[in-house]
């Protein structure tokens, strides 16, 4: 080949060489976090409940996914890439996969205030609680458990939050997200973490409650600590455990979760759940059954179908049906975030003798979800039922 020829053939194909190297490079590397999260974060989210076997690997696997997602991804794309997860079972991990989540989001926005509004409600609000353990756990780094309670907890969920103005339900998130924060500090020290949620305002006290008896439960890789027995846990063979140890204003929230200890044991059995109620101190039974009505709405079926599981209670009691209508209204607008389409959903499986109670529960419910009087109005008009948009006004 003549010598001229070569000397332009041998750059030419120099720079080939680079682009293919930069080419391969480009293709190495993660892909870009919307390309992640449209197209690869569903199967990455299914490799990890489906081939990961064990619970803590399971865990482990969300964490590194669902902290990477929060971190690059919108919370709106994050809530399709959920959306799109329609086969039988697969949302079970969902609240642990965007409690990760709200650790990436926090990390991103490094304010709460905003991390909320950028959230998404989906699974049982697991978003919001990792942004609320985040930040606390940034907040408190270098801290006791003294130090943390009396300089962290009591404008935790103020400052930021209370600057937007957001709602009330979702401030209630923030204080639930304390007690769970509580859990953590004092190695699930139950009687002393309701007592950290006492020092609040009596206003959140109780939703503080809320998340300590669930940390008090849980039983997934939800944490940094990974799975964390505590020695607090329900007992099978003592149906009053360890409500019966507690002061007297925490019982009524601790019986609460009595029965859905069951639920969780018996892997959603409801029908054992209730008649596990009939087991426990006769002045808490009902509490026992309005627990168990706040853990049938679950993301992995619809409101309907959430309505239909309360009538197992009706082989208890009617009673017993009451309050797990209650239980299941209060949560449902929880986990919807104010939406009355779920209300009108839940309606429809629900016992017509039954609807009265049922309206008037959704009405006080849907108020810790608006700003004022008119909202409430326009949410209770959005009921298909005429006398329900009356009961739902009505104040109790």
């Amino acid at each position: 080949m003549h010598a001229l020829t070569m000397k332009k053939i041998i750059p030419f194909i120099g720079l080939c060489i680079l682009v293919l190297a930069f080419v391969v490079w480009v293709a190495v590397q993660k892909p870009s976090p919307r390309f992640r999260a449209g197209t690869l974060l569903p199967n990455a989210y299914r490799d990890c409940i489906n081939i990961i076997k064990s619970q803590q690997d399971k865990g482990i696997c969300l964490k590194d996914l669902g902290d990477y997602a929060g971190k690059n991804s919108t919370a709106r794309e994050i809530d399709a890439a959920i959306i799109s997860l329609t086969q039988s079972g697969e949302l079970s991990w969902c609240h642990e996969f965007l409690h990760y989540a709200g650790w990436g989001l926090y990390k991103k926005t490094k304010n709460i205030s905003n991390a909320f509004l950028e959230a998404n409600s989906k699974c049982d609000s697991g978003m919001f609680h990792g942004i609320v353990e985040e930040y606390i756990s940034e907040a408190s780094e270098g801290k006791n458990q003294e130090q943390f309670v009396t300089s962290v907890a009591p404008t935790a969920c103020e400052g930021d939050v209370a600057k937007n103005n957001l709602l009330p339900g979702v401030k209630a998130i923030c204080y639930h997200g304390l007690g769970h924060a509580f859990m953590f500090i004092t190695g699930n020290d139950l009687p002393q973490s309701l007592r950290h949620c006492d020092a609040l305002s009596p206003a959140h006290a109780g939703e503080c409650y809320t998340g300590a008896f669930m940390e008090n439960l849980q039983s997934k890789q939800v944490g940094r600590l990974g799975t964390h027995p505590s020695a607090y846990m329900p007992k099978p063979d003592d149906p009053d455990y360890p409500c019966n140890l507690l002061d007297e204003k925490h019982r009524d929230f601790c019986y609460r979760y009595t029965g859905i200890a069951v639920v969780v044991r018996t892997k959603g059995d409801f029908k054992k759940a209730f008649k596990y109620c009939l087991k426990v101190a006769p002045a808490y039974q009902d509490t026992c059954f309005f627990g168990i009505g706040t853990d049938i709405p679950a993301p992995q079926w619809t409101s309907r179908e959430a309505g239909e599981k309360c009538g197992v209670a009706l082989e208890v009691s009617a009673k017993a049906y009451e309050q797990c209508i209650m239980g299941g209204m209060a949560f449902l607008i929880q986990l919807n975030l104010g939406d009355p389409q779920a209300v009108n959903e839940f309606c429809g499986a629900i016992k017509p003798d039954y609807r009265d109670i049922y309206f008037q529960s959704a009405g006080a419910n849907l108020r810790g979800w608006v700003k004022s009087d008119q909202e409430l109005d326009e949410r209770c008009n959005q009921l298909l039922d005429p006398r329900g948009r009356t009961l739902c006004l009505q104040k109790s």
